[in-house]
C-alpha cells in the first residue's frame, strides 16, 4: 500500500492517532532535584541517554542543546531530548534556580522519539499551568528524597501528569509540532512512523510502507528506529496491534476472526498464536478471564 509521506515532518499529524499513541505512554523518573546555583556555576558539555525537563524558577541561564541556544528566564520549561549534547552558563548576578527532572517516556515499551512527540523545546506555560507543573515537580523531588513505600509509583505518576500538562498547554497555545525541534530531522520522521502505525495498524503493512512513511530506506528505518526507540519497527507494530485487540475483546459481539482482521492480522490462527505468546492466554481465554470479577 502507499502511505501518505510524512518525511516533511508531520506538520499536521492526525490528532486522533497521536492521542491514541499517548494513551499507551508511561513515564519513569530516574532522578530529580531543585537547584539554587552558585554564582560560579556552569554546566560543562554532557550527554544523557534520557529526557530532561528543566523548570526555571528564578535567575537567567543560557543553555545550548545540540546546535540550538536558548536564553531562559523564570517560567520557562526546557526539554532536552536523549543523546543530545548540552551545556550551560548563567548570569552570576541573576543565579539560576530550577527544578531538573531526569526520566524516560515510553510508548508500549518504545522510547518516544525526540521532542516528546511534538512538544516544543522551550515553553512558557500560563501562570495557572506553571503552578501545577511546579507542584508536580516538588512532589517528585520529595518522593525521591523520602523514599517511603510506593515512592517510585507516585513519582512516576506525577511525571506523567507533568508531561500531560505540557502536552495540553502546547496544544492550547497552538505550538504542537513534531518537526519544531528538528525540522525534517530523523526523530521527527520516526515519530511519523509511530503516528502512521496508529492510523493504519488495521491495514496490511510492510516494512516498505513504514519506511516510505518516514522517507527512509527499509534498512535505514530498521537501524534508526531500533536505535532511537529500542524496538524494531515491526515489534512496535505487533505490540500496538495486540493492545488494540485487547480493547476489542471487550466486545463479545465480535468473533476472534473479526478482531484479528480489525487489527491487521487477518489469519486468526496466527493472531491467536502471537496473542498467547505475548499475553500467556489465548484471545478466547483472555476474554473469558475478563468476565471474572477482579480481572485487571
Amino acid at each position: 500500500m502507499a502511505g501518505e509521506p510524512v518525511a516533511q515532518g508531520l506538520a499536521r499529524p492526525a490528532e486522533a492517532a497521536l492521542e491514541r499513541l499517548w494513551s499507551e505512554a508511561s513515564a519513569s523518573v530516574l532522578s530529580a532535584g531543585y537547584f539554587a546555583c552558585a554564582p560560579d556555576w556552569q554546566l560543562l558539555e554532557r550527554t544523557r541517554a534520557h529526557y530532561q525537563l528543566w523548570l526555571i524558577t528564578d535567575g537567567w541561564a543560557r543553555l545550548t542543546v545540540g546546535s540550538r541556544r536558548f536564553d531562559l528566564s523564570p517560567g520557562a520549561v526546557l526539554l532536552i531530548p536523549p543523546n543530545v549534547p548540552h551545556r550551560g552558563i548563567h548570569d552570576p548576578a541573576q543565579p539560576l534556580h530550577c527544578f531538573v527532572l531526569h526520566g524516560h517516556i515510553r510508548v508500549l515499551g518504545a522510547t518516544v522519539p525526540d521532542a516528546l512527540a511534538a512538544l516544543p523545546p522551550v515553553a512558557y506555560p500560563s501562570p495557572e499551568v506553571w503552578q501545577q507543573l511546579l507542584a508536580h515537580a516538588a512532589v517528585i523531588c520529595r518522593e525521591l528524597a523520602e523514599r517511603r513505600p510506593g515512592y517510585a509509583l507516585l513519582a512516576n505518576s506525577h511525571l506523567g501528569q507533568l508531561v500531560g500538562l505540557l502536552w495540553r498547554e502546547a496544544a492550547a497555545q497552538g505550538v504542537l509540532d513534531p518537526a519544531r525541534a528538528q525540522p525534517g530531522g530523523a526523530d521527527a520522521r520516526l515519530l511519523g512512523v509511530l503516528v502512521f502505525i496508529a492510523a493504519h495498524y488495521h491495514e496490511r503493512l510492510t516494512l516498505g510502507d513504514l519506511a516510505r512513511a518516514a522517507g527512509f530506506s527499509r534498512a535505514h528505518l530498521s537501524t534508526t528506529f531500533r536505535r532511537a526507540t529500542g524496538l524494531a519497527p515491526f515489534e512496535f507494530l505487533r505490540r500496538y496491534r495486540l493492545q488494540r485487540a485487547k480493547e476489542l475483546l471487550d466486545d463479545e459481539r465480535l468473533s476472534i476472526g473479526a478482531i484479528a482482521a480489525a487489527v491487521g492480522m487477518p489469519d486468526p490462527f496466527y493472531f491467536s498464536r502471537v496473542f498467547k505468546r505475548t499475553e500467556g492466554l489465548s484471545p478466547r481465554q483472555y476474554r473469558q478471564a475478563k468476565r471474572r470479577p477482579g480481572f485487571p
